[in-house]
């Protein structure tokens, strides 16, 4: 992927957008897992921090772990794939969160 101007500020754009998110999920967040879970603060924050730390380690080293594996796939089609599974996951999370 090249990397000019116009996605150096996608890619600025995005991330202002996700801290965005992050902010919104850490000020209302709590409020709305309490009145499900009835969850104490502290458990929210430590359920938060491993659900981003898995988020983190799937987008790190979700490459490296299936470049290695998917050997049958191009290099450029594992980030598809990676993409792919992300978009699978998202609803999956949601529907059982209402489970």
């Amino acid at each position: 992927f090249p990397l000019n101007v116009y996605a150096q500020v996608t890619n600025a754009l995005w991330f202002f957008c996700d801290l965005g998110i992050v902010y919104t999920y850490f000020k209302y967040g709590y409020s709305s897992f309490n009145a499900f879970y009835g969850l104490e603060k502290k458990q929210w924050y430590l359920i938060s921090g491993f659900a981003f730390l898995i988020g983190f380690l799937f987008n790190f080293l979700g490459y490296p772990f299936f470049s290695q594996y998917l050997t049958q796939f191009p290099s450029a089609e594992i980030p598809v794939f990676l993409a792919w599974m992300m978009l699978l996951i998202t609803p999956a999370s949601m529907l059982a969160m209402f489970l």
